[in-house]
């Protein structure tokens, strides 16, 4: 009897390491095989497919690898989701040799930095005006150079809404002095004025290919209704809405993405949220930008009031997916596996040494995206083919059998 125990329990134990190693790539539905690896830490940037079959916070993706012994491994990895624009601090100009004259407002702006800028923020205390700006560069107050002419800037409360303006966007220019000249019947109440010291750090926005674009007149509510759908549901923070007219216009606007939707019994029901509310206008440029989220289909609201409704091009959404810094310790076949609907983001001690990577580590290249379904033949584990632990299963039963009846002829004897 001790002999049949014993037995018995070795023969569950090796059944459990064969589920164990089964069950760590079985739980996956989805594999690609990762090749090009020739160094410690690479790069890996995904495909906008990948995103509509992993979770939402990507917390399912694995890295494992298969060694010539049939051993797996498991490489750790960081994941980089990239930041949304970066303002640097803007610094104060000086504000120098206020006046009028002929119902022109001039003010000169002096500056101690020797860095070029392209942009001027304004701040007015006049809660409405419509100027036309112009704007001049000088080294020495003598000579001066033009930058900018009939620049239109644009401030208005009106029954509960307000819009402001005033920001003065040229090319790149390097002046130690700079002459703001306004025309205006009323005061021009210059407050402040803003330059921003240094670049701003523009992300790396990836342009997402759409799927289809209606666009409806909503008479009823005076409104444009678009409809945008993707071919995946990607991680979109970036719409941008091309208008064919060259009329001024201002119009509010609000964005909404496909977050959920829920089976009933009348059919599918789509449930959008609302990730942006701001104004489309003529004087600014028509790129709106919001946290990221995923999704497979947007929404957008123009609400034209009754003005005639606004030609519109083709939408462009974008957004900033991230990418996957992975330190490969052995050589072995390495495959990206994700698509398990309970995982639990990884905790690896990589992540408390993020200052080890590399910066610009070499990207890996993407196999195709395989299913992984018993038939599969991709190369994988031993036991990744469900009819392997079938197999072990029948022999643990006969075993167990064989072992049961020698002991009933020997109980009989």
């Amino acid at each position: 009897m001790n002999q049949l125990l014993k037995s018995t329990g070795l023969i569950f134990w090796c059944c459990s390491l064969v589920n164990m190693a089964y069950g760590q790539w079985s739980d996956f539905q989805f594999q690609r095989s990762l090749s090009g690896i020739s160094d410690t830490w690479h790069q890996i940037e995904f495909p906008n497919d990948l995103f509509g079959h992993a979770q939402p916070d990507l917390s399912d993706l694995r890295i494992f690898g298969i060694k010539a012994n049939g051993d797996t491994l498991e490489a750790p990895y960081v994941l980089d989701w990239p930041a949304s624009e970066r303002l640097l601090p803007s610094e104060e100009f000086t504000i120098i040799n206020r006046s009028r004259r002929q119902q022109i407002f001039y003010a000169t702006l002096s500056t101690s930095s020797s860095e070029p800028l392209n942009q001027i923020r304004l701040d007015f205390g006049n809660a409405n005006f419509d100027w036309r700006v112009r704007l001049e560069g000088s080294q020495d107050q003598q000579e001066w150079f033009q930058i900018l002419e009939d620049y239109r800037l644009l401030a208005f409360q009106d029954q509960g809404q307000q819009y402001r303006f005033a920001t003065l966007n040229f090319p790149m220019s390097n002046y130690r002095y700079y002459r703001l000249s306004i025309p205006a019947t009323e005061e021009v109440q210059l407050q402040k004025a803003y330059y921003i010291q240094g670049k701003t750090v523009q992300p790396d926005y990836r342009s997402y290919p759409i799927a289809g674009q209606r666009i409806e007149e909503n008479k009823d509510r005076q409104r444009t209704e678009i409809q945008i759908d993707l071919p995946w549901p990607v991680p979109v923070s970036s719409l941008e809405l091309p208008v064919l007219d060259s009329l001024d216009f201002y119009r509010l606007l609000h964005i909404e993405l496909l977050t959920d939707s829920t089976k009933t019994e009348k059919g599918w029901t789509f449930h959008y949220s609302e990730v942006h509310r701001g104004i489309l206008s003529s004087l600014e440029p028509p790129v709106f930008r919001f946290s990221t989220t995923r999704s497979r289909s947007i929404r957008v609201y123009i609400n034209h009031a009754d003005n005639a409704p606004l030609r519109l091009g083709t939408v462009l959404p974008k957004g900033l997916p991230p990418t996957l810094s992975v330190r490969f310790a052995e050589p072995a076949d390495y495959f990206l596996l994700y698509g398990k609907s309970d995982a639990l983001p990884p905790h690896y001690d990589l992540a408390r040494f993020v200052s080890q990577i590399p910066e610009d580590p070499s990207l890996l290249n993407l196999g195709p995206e395989v299913r992984l379904q018993p038939n599969t033949q991709e190369k994988g584990p031993l036991f990744a083919h469900p009819a392997w632990l079938w197999g072990v299963m029948i022999l643990v039963i006969g075993l167990l059998g064989w072992f049961s009846l020698k002991m009933l002829k020997q109980a009989e004897q």
